[in-house]
């Protein structure tokens, strides 16, 4: 979910049931780092597997993943995908700005996408790999 959102991890220990709609495929978040409200469209399988991990009698106040959670799958994360191990979880907001440049987004979508209030941020965050500035320049001189 945090590679998929740009969610810094702070925001993602602190989600509660009741800011996501599970239905609609959402999330929100009250104050962000830059102390803005912020509205994240959720990915179809990031719905299904909320959906499959939200408790039966979960209250809108109760948080999804809270500190435990999170590290414990992060540790995991890193492990399974022989990461380096001094990865750290803000890696997973340059992973989503990248992925959406890598895919042709504007920098306005990814500014909206992670919340920056800034262009420069966002192009700060955003990693193009070599593979992805050729198609680029392939289709430029075509």
């Amino acid at each position: 979910m945090a590679c998929t959102t740009g969610w810094r991890r702070g925001t993602l220990e602190n989600l509660t049931w009741g800011e996501i709609n599970l239905t609609e495929g959402y999330a929100d978040t009250p104050r962000t780092k830059n102390g803005t409200p912020h509205r994240t469209p959720l990915l179809p399988w990031v719905v299904k597997e909320l959906s499959r991990i939200r408790p039966a009698l979960a209250t809108p106040t109760d948080k999804v993943f809270g500190n435990k959670n999170v590290d414990r799958a992060w540790h995991n994360a890193v492990k399974l995908a022989d990461l380096p191990a001094d990865w750290t979880f803000h890696h997973s907001r340059h992973i989503a700005a990248s992925i959406l440049a890598q895919s042709g987004a504007s920098t306005v979508t990814i500014m909206q996408a992670l919340n920056h209030k800034t262009p420069l941020m966002a192009m700060r965050y955003s990693h193009l790999n070599t593979d992805s500035l050729r198609d680029s320049l392939g289709r430029a001189w075509t």
